[in-house]
């Protein structure tokens, strides 16, 4: 019993220094295929940042495959647990995380057209409509993220600002739900939209 705790403690440790080895859970059928020919489907920013985190640990960049890739980053933390440094780990891992939530309230994407103080109100008065048109089609947190990711997709909102526009948004209006999970729901909702688009 003691033995499956400490392996799911490790495990946590681990997904909390290392969440890109898990970003693939989340993946909608685009980002499945890209990562199945190789390429890592994250953006450039967020590959960049992780690999100057495991580069200063001296482990190899995260090349965007399945698992750890190039580096045993399993062993590494079991190793660091083992030689009584969990505490250096968990303050790592709670330094991340501020990192990451001070990187997320400074990005400000923009929607041209739509002052950023006023986009919340814009996509609140969508989803009134939205919501009330599709009652019963699906579950309430799949009726709000198809709605949330129509509304920027009529907007022609760019690429490179379209996903944290939604995730900034899905945030807003999920606080408590973790970023995993609203990322997944962003996923379910490129899927439903690419198929409704292209199908």
């Amino acid at each position: 019993m003691e033995e499956t705790a400490s392996k799911a403690r490790l495990a946590g440790l681990h997904a909390r220094l290392f969440p890109e080895e898990y970003g693939f859970y989340y993946d909608d059928s685009v980002d499945a295929k890209r990562r199945a020919r190789g390429e890592n489907p994250m953006s450039q920013d967020y590959i960049d940042r992780t690999s100057g985190r495991r580069q200063a640990l001296g482990l190899a960049p995260y090349s965007g495959g399945y698992g750890g890739g190039e580096s045993d980053t399993q062993g590494w933390v079991r190793r660091m647990v083992h030689d009584g440094r969990q505490d250096e780990l968990l303050a790592l891992a709670d330094r991340y995380a501020e990192e990451d939530e001070r990187r997320r309230r400074e990005e400000t994407p923009t929607l041209e057209g739509i002052p950023p103080e006023k986009l919340g109100a814009e996509v609140d008065a969508y989803l009134l409509d939205w919501k009330g048109s599709r009652l019963g089609q699906w579950s309430k947190e799949e009726t709000e993220v198809l709605g949330i990711y129509g509304f920027f997709l009529g907007k022609n909102a760019s690429e490179k600002v379209f996903e944290s526009l939604v995730l900034r948004e899905l945030r807003r209006l999920n606080p408590a739900e973790e970023e995993d999970t609203l990322r997944g729901r962003m996923g379910f909702a490129k899927s439903y939209w690419i198929e409704a688009y292209c199908g």
